[in-house]
């Protein structure tokens, strides 16, 4: 096995009028038993990344709030699930109090049933301007698990060649300054088992899983090269005269962020996500930090 302690199902659309949609076969009864037969935790996930109006029309709606609380916990009573997962990429300095203060409440109800609260978050560094919605000592105090979501650095906004998407020496950036405010216990490091292919051409970067990204070195008999200044692995090819560049988490620089775990002190690692990496990430991982 892989020494899975937790599966979070992603995942459940938060609307702007505070219900609830699902998606498709989110409530699968025999992967949430295999789940729990294995000795694992499932936890469903909340997320706005559908809707980015959502948030702030239930932050500003008292009507809206109630229902979407209401429904989270509709959820988590109907199901044979562990806790809740919230993953709102949404929240903007104007309404950062108004977050951390529904978060806070959704937490409290979830604890007092006993069930596992946690957060998602994007990641940032003191002082940085973007992500101001987040205060993570807030969210930190409410939650059981703060689970950081440090990769995105470079991605489809990004022009060619494009760059890393989980730069280490970025990530000791983001746990320098969130271990000050969250308790290092609760902490998880979020490592993509993905990356992007940037074509010279115009177009738009492509999502590449990390075994996408082997199988693209086999067919073009590209020479991966791990990048030691950002902790990532990347490789060049050329397809119908368009010259391509791919940055990628190959099993060394998994094994690089996996490290941190110890040498930050803090609770274990968050993969996105399950089925985009093979045994070479999951071995790199095991021989890291699963003693």
């Amino acid at each position: 096995g892989v020494a899975l302690d937790e599966v979070n199902l992603f995942g459940i659309g938060l609307e702007p009028d505070g219900t609830l949609v699902k998606a498709g076969r989110i409530e699968d009864p025999a992967r949430v038993a295999l789940i729990h037969a294995k000795g694992g935790e499932v936890i469903p996930t909340i997320y706005d990344v559908q809707d980015s109006t959502a948030l702030a029309a239930v932050l500003a709606s008292p009507t809206a709030r109630a229902r979407a609380i209401q429904s989270m916990l509709d959820l988590l009573d109907g199901g044979d699930y562990d806790g809740l997962d919230l993953d709102f990429e949404h929240a903007k300095s104007s309404n950062r109090d108004a977050f951390s203060s529904f978060v806070a409440e959704i937490g409290r109800q979830v604890q007092a049933r006993g069930k596992v609260f946690s957060v998602t978050v994007p990641g940032k560094r003191l002082g940085s301007r973007s992500w101001a919605g987040y205060d993570y000592a807030a969210l930190g105090a409410a939650a059981d698990r703060f689970k950081i979501m440090t990769y995105g650095y470079s991605g489809t906004w990004s022009a060619y060649p494009g760059g890393p998407i989980a730069p280490t020496d970025w990530i000791e950036k983001v746990l320098d300054y969130a271990v000050t405010v969250v308790d290092r216990d609760k902490i998880q490091i979020g490592i993509p088992f993905y990356g992007y292919d940037w074509a010279n051409d115009g177009s738009r970067a492509r999502s590449v899983t990390s075994i996408r990204a082997r199988t693209l070195v086999a067919q073009t008999g590209a020479s991966p090269r791990f990048d030691a200044s950002r902790g990532e692995s990347t490789f060049t090819y050329t397809t119908g005269g368009v010259e391509h560049t791919v940055w990628f988490q190959g099993p060394q620089s998994i094994a690089e962020k996996a490290s941190l775990v110890d040498r930050y002190q803090v609770r274990g690692l968050s993969i996105w996500a399950l089925g985009y990496g093979d045994a070479p990430e999951w071995d790199a991982i095991r021989a890291t930090i699963i003693r």
